[in-house]
């Protein structure tokens, strides 16, 4: 068993560091609410969540998995505005995706399930 190094009261970067094989946190609601809930209320630049891996130790692996167990759930629920796409008559909004430093390209949203 591994010894965790737990850093929850650095002013900056905290962490919890663990050698262990497996997760270094797991996160459990046994009722109806989230397991996490992540907001950032300060900067209008920051971001809620950064996910990363080194790209020396796993260079082919996702750097998300999401695994749903509901027939038809969805992996992703996207809530507020999303910019207006008018570009096919079926394709109504869009997902804005980061490619590079300054290079952005949209993800589109299909109503329907129907793509021609």
């Amino acid at each position: 068993m591994a010894k965790d190094i737990v850093n929850l009261y650095a002013e900056t970067d905290r962490e919890i560091l663990s050698d262990d094989t497996g997760s270094s946190l797991n996160l459990t609601n046994s009722s109806t609410g989230s397991a996490l809930a992540l907001k950032n209320t300060g900067a209008t630049t920051g971001v809620a969540l950064t996910a990363q891996v080194a790209a020396t130790a796993a260079p082919t692996i996702a750097v998300i998995r999401a695994t749903n167990s509901v027939a038809s759930g969805a992996f992703f629920e996207f809530r507020g505005f999303l910019a207006s796409i008018v570009s096919a008559s079926s394709l109504q909004r869009g997902v804005r995706v980061k490619v590079d430093n300054d290079l952005y390209g949209w993800i589109p949203i299909y109503f329907g399930g129907v793509l021609v």
